[in-house]
């Protein structure tokens, strides 16, 4: 074992398993929200927990606030932004909170006439 004085100053690492986040299933996320599909059902459908959706949220959220670039921060505003437009499409100007009218009919049957997929990826 090392001396105290030949210690070395080591970076705080995360213990646990790694995050299942990656770029591809944070754009098939916010895909399936511009569908108008809750966060809920859309992280079900990707595979995941909404719990650790949620806390993927969260911690972009952190990370944004704190001036933090990073993969969770910039998903959580691909979030944002498509959750935005959504309110655009479907309220017309009206004022209503953060619930978006035909979500939950989205998120459960067919897709409403009006509701255009939003294509998040630069590919042609």
């Amino acid at each position: 074992m090392n001396a105290p004085s030949e210690r070395v100053m080591m970076t705080k690492r995360k213990t646990g398993r790694p995050s299942k986040f990656s770029a591809d299933l944070g754009l098939t996320i916010a895909e399936r929200v511009g569908l108008g599909y809750s966060r809920t059902k859309a992280a079900r459908v990707a595979g995941i927990d909404p719990a650790t959706l949620k806390r993927w949220v969260s911690e972009g959220k952190a990370d944004i606030t704190s001036g933090v670039e990073s993969e969770l921060a910039a998903f959580v505003g691909m979030i944002q932004d498509v959750e935005a437009e959504l309110r655009a499409r479907f309220c017309k100007g009206k004022r209503i909170g953060s619930r978006l009218p035909g979500r939950v009919q989205a998120a459960n049957g067919p897709r409403p006439r009006e509701a255009k997929p939003l294509v998040l990826s630069d590919a042609p």
